[in-house]
C-alpha cells in the first residue's frame, strides 16, 4: 500500500514539471487614434480658421490668449476652457504667430517642496504694461452632444473683431460639464449628461 501511495505521489509530482504552452493567434489590431489627438486636431482646425481670416501679424505685433469661458457665466471657465486656451498657444505658435504670455510675473517664485513658479492670475503680480496688439477671446456652450465653441481675435487699439470662428467639439472627444454640480452650497442637477 505504501508503494502504491508513493507511486501515485511521484506521478502527481512529475506532472508539475511539465510545462504546457498555450498559443493563440490574435489578429493584428492597429492602434486607435487617441481622443486627445482628435481633440487637438479640432483645436488646430479652429486656429487655422482664425488665421485664414485675420490680417498678417507683423513682427512688432503680438497676440495674447485669454481663457475660453462658459457662455452662461463669462467670468467662469473649467478644465476644458483652460485646456483649449493653452492648446491655442501651441497651435498659434506652430504657425509662426508672435505670442505674449499675460500671466508672466517677470520673476521666478520658489516655494520649498512645491516648485518654481513664474505664472500667476493675481493682477498685482503681473507686469503693469504689456505690449499686446491682438487678444483671442472665446466662449463655449455645452449641449447634449458636445460643446459649441466660438472664438474671436480682437484688435485692442479699437476693439475691432478681425477674425471669428466656430467649431463643434463632439462629446466623445471633449468633456461635458458634470450632470451634478455645486451651486451656492447645494447640488444642482443639469440636463446635460455625457452619453
Amino acid at each position: 500500500m505504501r508503494y502504491w501511495l508513493i507511486t501515485v505521489f511521484i506521478i502527481l509530482l512529475s506532472g508539475c514539471d511539465m510545462v504546457t504552452t498555450h498559443r493563440i493567434e490574435y489578429p493584428y489590431v492597429p492602434p486607435k487614434v487617441s481622443k486627445d489627438n482628435q481633440l487637438y486636431s479640432v483645436i488646430l482646425r479652429l486656429a487655422d480658421r482664425l488665421l485664414d481670416q485675420m490680417p498678417k501679424i507683423r513682427a512688432n505685433q503680438t497676440l495674447a490668449i485669454s481663457s475660453i469661458v462658459n457662455l452662461d457665466q463669462l467670468d467662469k471657465t473649467d478644465g476644458f476652457g483652460r485646456q483649449l486656451s493653452e492648446s491655442m498657444y501651441s497651435a498659434f505658435d506652430s504657425r509662426g504667430v508672435h505670442l505674449v504670455e499675460p500671466r508672466l510675473t517677470g520673476r521666478l517664485t520658489m516655494v520649498p517642496t512645491s516648485g518654481e513658479f513664474a505664472l500667476s492670475r493675481d493682477a498685482a503680480d503681473l507686469i503693469k504694461k504689456m505690449n499686446i496688439t491682438y487678444m483671442l477671446v472665446g466662449s463655449y456652450q455645452p449641449s447634449r452632444s458636445g460643446l459649441h465653441v466660438n472664438v474671436r481675435v480682437i484688435r485692442l487699439s479699437d476693439r475691432a473683431v478681425v477674425s471669428a470662428a466656430y467649431e463643434f467639439f463632439p462629446a466623445d472627444i471633449a468633456p461635458l460639464v458634470p450632470a451634478v454640480r455645486e451651486v451656492n452650497g447645494g447640488l444642482v442637477r443639469d440636463d446635460i449628461r455625457q452619453q
